[in-house]
C-alpha cells in the first residue's frame, strides 16, 4: 500500500510538508522526479507504464498526491490511468480551483478507486473516488 503523509499548519516556516511512499507494486516501473510540464512547471516522478504521477507540485505552490484505494473491487484494467489526474490538478494556480478540476475528472467515473489530497500552504483537501 502506498503512504502520504502530510503536514499542514504545523510548521510556520514550512506551511506544508508531504512525505510519500511508493511501495504498491515494486515491479512497476517509475522514473525519479523531473520537470513534467512547463506551462505552468510541474514537478514529480513520473509512471514508466502509464505516464503521469502519483504525486507532484506547481510553480505556484500547490501540491497533489493519490493513492489507489484497493479493495473496494476489482481493478478494471479497461478505465483511464489514475495518473493523469495529479498533473491535470496541477494545471491550476491553487488548490481551490485543482480539487474542482479532479472532483469533476472523478465524477465521470472513468477512474479506478483513488484517494488524494491537494494542497497549497491556504487550504488542503481531500478527494475520495469510490466507483
Amino acid at each position: 500500500m502506498c503512504t502520504l503523509a502530510v503536514s499542514f499548519g504545523v510548521f510556520s516556516l514550512y506551511p506544508l510538508v508531504v512525505a510519500a511512499n511508493r511501495d504498491e507494486y515494486y515491479d512497476r516501473p517509475a522514473e525519479p522526479p523531473q520537470v513534467l510540464a512547463r506551462d505552468p512547471v510541474i514537478f514529480g516522478p513520473r509512471d514508466a507504464r502509464a505516464g503521469g504521477t502519483w504525486a507532484g507540485v506547481n510553480e505556484h505552490g500547490v501540491f497533489a498526491g493519490l493513492t489507489n484505494l484497493s479493495g473496494l473491487s476489482p481493478r478494471d484494467p479497461a478505465r483511464r490511468s489514475r495518473g493523469e489526474l495529479v498533473p491535470a490538478a496541477l494545471r491550476h494556480r491553487n488548490a481551490g480551483e485543482a480539487v474542482l478540476a479532479m472532483h469533476a475528472a472523478a465524477a465521470q467515473r472513468s477512474h479506478n478507486p483513488f484517494q488524494a489530497v491537494v494542497c497549497d500552504g491556504r487550504a488542503l483537501y481531500m478527494v475520495k473516488h469510490l466507483t
